[in-house]
């Protein structure tokens, strides 16, 4: 599952965090306890364009040759970015990949 926008892959919601309590089962981790392999997601707000930009090269690459490791594709489309150090280093990948 790709999940790109402001604060999309972190695990607290914007209502957990002003309720008494803080629940640590936020997007990522309920996609991830429901089954989802994996989900690609970034840590903190980023540019929209870089958001757009990232994501359509994670899905091109990925199309042209699925024998490629998620990680490693993220890992390539990252200098890509117009923020490579702010916007780059925001995106990452929750779960546990299959080895083939």
């Amino acid at each position: 599952m790709i999940d790109l926008g402001k604060f999309k892959g972190t695990n607290l919601s914007f209502q957990e965090i002003y309720l008494d309590h803080v629940d640590w089962h936020g997007l990522a981790v309920s996609y991830l306890l429901r089954g989802c392999p994996s989900l690609f997601g970034s840590l903190w707000p980023i540019t929209d364009k870089d958001a757009d930009q990232y994501a359509l090269d994670f899905i091109n690459e990925y199309g042209k040759n699925q024998d490629l490791k998620p990680e490693l594709i993220i890992m390539q489309t990252k200098p890509k970015c117009n923020l490579k150090v702010l916007n780059g280093a925001a995106f990452v990948l929750y779960g546990i990949h299959e080895m083939k």
